[in-house]
């Protein structure tokens, strides 16, 4: 097993949170644009 495996475990997660809040933000975006038009 490679010794920087699990530090690129962390480092996936990580990556995963970030485009999670950006899926989140791009979410409320739309919303407020939804709303708007409404």
């Amino acid at each position: 097993m490679h010794p920087a495996f699990g530090h690129g475990k962390v480092n996936d997660y990580r990556q995963y949170d970030d485009q999670f809040a950006r899926a989140i933000e791009d979410y409320k975006d739309v919303r407020d644009q939804l709303e708007i038009l409404m």
